[in-house]
């Protein structure tokens, strides 16, 4: 198989000039060798054809393994102009290709850099041979410009991916509102998390694994009954509405209006913060 132009211009990013390229090391050949001498293999996409030969190398060497991510891309066609994509990538999606070795990242002497790239592709017109394919062959991907890198030297780095304002305890359904992923992405991501024994378990909720942050301990029923209406609240508005009418005979048209007035006042935080604050200072006035 031919090695493609976006592979080979990475590797002269990780060995420049005269620096160690296709190096022949027992039974396979490495992509690099660094100037310390640490072997640098740089891995597109599939990350469990790879993973035999990491657990190999690793018995005896230090591995840096470098994956590619386009943040940024363009698309052209023959000698036309080119156009951009509409899709763009995040860091995160390095976990879709970690979930086929989740624990070997946590390896001794295994480290990973996610670049994320500006890269254009080349792409030739052809008929579907079946259902669902794509209209189109890729030529060649090229990279523009590595416009960042994300450098994780342990397990615990990978732990980025829960932003900040995550409460301790959440499905995968409430990290992907949270961080405004993919729910797939989400559970591709707790999963590697998990394998790696960097979140807690909390068990079932419903039809989704509870999560805790480390430390986070055990879930109590309330901690369940909170990441519940929480999720609910912010995904599936009748669905949480119903759950307030159980839950609360008695008042759950004053909780849902008190939940409906900070969704008003958080959309209006959103769109005009001035007008939000202008609109407060007045309500003090009055109350003083």
């Amino acid at each position: 198989m031919s090695e493609s132009l976006l592979h080979r211009q990475l590797k002269e990013r990780y060995a420049p000039g005269d620096g160690i390229r296709e190096q022949a090391l027992d039974q396979y050949r490495i992509d690099a060798v660094e100037a310390g001498g640490r072997l640098v293999e740089i891995q597109t996409a599939n990350f469990g054809a790879i993973a035999p030969k990491l657990r190999r190398l690793l018995k005896k060497h230090s591995v840096l393994l470098v994956h590619p991510i386009c943040v940024r891309r363009w698309i052209r066609k023959g000698e036309g102009p080119r156009r951009k994509s509409p899709l763009a990538g995040r860091w995160e999606q390095v976990f879709a290709e970690l979930v086929h070795m989740p624990t070997l990242i946590g390896e001794s002497g295994l480290e990973l850099d996610v670049l994320l790239t500006e890269e254009e592709e080349l792409r030739e017109d052809r008929p579907p041979r079946r259902r669902r394919a794509k209209p189109h062959k890729v030529l060649e991907r090229s990279l523009c410009e590595v416009q960042s890198v994300y450098r994780f030297r342990t397990p615990q780095d990978l732990l980025l991916a829960l932003p900040e304002g995550l409460p301790p305890w959440f499905t995968s359904r409430g990290l992907s509102q949270a961080a405004g992923m993919d729910e797939d992405l989400s559970r591709q991501v707790l999963y590697t998390l998990r394998a790696l024994e960097l979140v807690e378990d909390g068990g079932k909720l419903g039809g989704h694994i509870l999560y805790g942050r480390p430390g986070a301990g055990s879930p109590s029923p309330e901690d369940k009954l909170r990441v519940e209406l929480r999720e609910l609240r912010r995904g599936d508005w009748l669905r949480y509405r119903r759950k307030l009418e159980k839950l609360f005979p008695e008042d759950w048209q004053r909780r849902l209006q008190h939940e409906e007035a900070i969704e008003e006042l958080s959309d209006l935080l959103r769109e005009d913060p001035a007008l939000l604050l202008d609109c407060l200072r007045r309500a003090r006035r009055k109350s003083g």
